[in-house]
């Protein structure tokens, strides 16, 4: 490590952050889902749920890390799986159908909740199934090079560079910068569909 300042691999939060890969800090997703989840609703006019619903989006997307971390669970492919094409020939990328299969299950929530079963159980659920989604896409962002970034990061291409979302790994998430931009995209556009479902089924009333 570069420098005097022992707590830099944590900005300087070492209560509230942790780094185990040496690349990112948990604090980041909720800078950004968080943030951008919580923005999205407000301008949707969910505002009375705007801040609750976008910490559990936050709470379902940090647990894939604490579920299947990638570093401790580098043997299990389907931990793996959220994080990493360690899709076989012929195969989808895995993260895409993580992604796909959690809008499908968010639908699937709240048509329950609209048709008045276990409304708020059901809901949660949905955001739940949301928030997993919206890590899966976002890491196909963060560890892949399909903007011809070469950024090494899926397992096909066999080097590891965690949750690269800027230009190097001294900066990550530039406003601006292509991936933090697909990013975004990804996740709003996942959030779109959350809330197009929740106003069809009534739950916004």
């Amino acid at each position: 490590m570069l420098g005097t300042n022992m707590y830099a691999y944590c900005l300087n939060n070492p209560v509230n952050c942790s780094d185990s890969t040496g690349f990112f800090t948990s604090i980041h997703e909720y800078r950004y889902t968080g943030v951008w989840a919580e923005d999205y609703f407000n301008s949707a006019g969910l505002s009375s749920v705007a801040k609750d619903y976008a910490e559990k989006i936050v709470d379902a997307n940090l647990s894939i890390d604490e579920l299947y971390p990638a570093v401790a669970k580098f043997y299990n492919r389907y931990a793996q799986s959220w994080h990493f094409d360690n899709s076989r020939k012929g195969e989808d990328d895995p993260r895409i159908v993580h992604y796909y299969n959690s809008l499908v299950e968010v639908k699937g929530y709240l048509e329950l909740a609209g048709n008045g079963i276990d409304r708020e159980k059901n809901i949660d659920l949905a955001l739940h199934s949301l928030g997993r989604g919206i890590h899966a896409v976002q890491d196909w962002v963060a560890h892949n090079n399909w903007d011809g970034v070469p950024t090494k990061g899926d397992i096909n291409v066999g080097l590891f560079n965690f949750h690269w979302w800027g230009k190097n790994s001294a900066d990550l998430f530039v406003k601006g910068d292509l991936k933090y931009t697909a990013a975004y995209v990804y996740t709003i556009q996942a959030l779109t569909i959350f809330t197009s479902y929740y106003k069809f089924y009534g739950l916004d009333r």
